[in-house]
């Protein structure tokens, strides 16, 4: 019995407290319904909903780098920067994600300078003429193998690399003495080792198919045979930027 009520007035309290019961259970019915019907609704493919970047992946890119080699001096090198790869990445229940990837790089950057000398004869008396020194240098073929950690939105997946690198410099140089002698010109490659670091933004376009961007900063130590016993050793960093697009298996 409720304090101050008669026992024979509770029965419209309790109707009512039923009946709301009963209200309360239907809207909660509906609710359950429109959810099941909307989750039906949305096709198996919405990379949003249902996309897993775990698994394997091959992509390729094409972007451009901007390169410093320091031999003592500050040379700068450009051009395109082609790039194969793949990796494997494996994604946790809270949407973190982490990977590792390897491929190649064929950077198609170079530069060139001209230096100019007076020439000077076997007395050390200055002549007419004028040597003209042309240096060439180009990026040979890279490797790369690193790890990357990010975190997906959904059908969004941002994340860092890093890693290490290694590949060959060349440097083609060509001296012109004038009319006092002949020309001459040679070769020496150098051999790269260093690492990189940077980011990517991936996109699901599809459940297979992504697009991404690609930021990299690369910094590594050349080391070349410079004469009998000696070998030079000097640096070269750059930043490229790529357009990638990749296949998830």
């Amino acid at each position: 019995m409720i304090q101050g009520v008669p026992s024979g007035d509770l029965a419209p309290f309790r109707g009512n407290q039923m009946k709301n019961r009963i209200i309360a259970a239907a809207f909660g019915a509906l609710a359950l319904i429109g959810l099941a019907s909307s989750a039906q609704a949305l096709p198996v493919s919405d990379p949003s909903m249902l996309l897993s970047w775990k698994g394997l992946y091959g992509s390729m890119s094409v972007g451009g780098g901007q390169y410093a080699y320091d031999d003592g001096s500050k040379h700068d090198l450009s051009g395109l920067v082609l790039e194969i790869g793949g990796g494997y990445r494996h994604q946790f229940m809270n949407g973190w994600v982490i990977g590792a990837e390897l491929g190649g790089t064929l950077p198609l950057a170079s530069g060139k300078e001209h230096q100019t000398y007076p020439i000077y004869d076997n007395n050390g008396n200055l002549t007419s003429g004028i040597e003209t020194d042309t240096y060439h240098w180009r990026l040979g073929p890279q490797g790369f193998a690193g790890l990357t950690i990010g975190y997906a939105f959904g059908s969004l997946l941002v994340e860092g690399l890093a890693g290490g690198t290694f590949g060959t410099l060349a440097n083609r140089y060509e001296y012109d003495y004038s009319t006092l002698y002949s020309s001459s010109w040679g070769q020496s490659d150098a051999s790269m080792v260093g690492s990189y670091f940077g980011g990517r933004v991936n996109w699901a376009v599809t459940d297979s198919w992504t697009a991404g961007l690609t930021y990299k900063h690369v910094s590594a130590d050349t080391t070349g045979y410079s004469g009998p016993g000696y070998h030079s050793t000097n640096r070269i960093t750059g930043d490229t930027l790529s357009a990638s697009v990749a296949y998830r298996f």
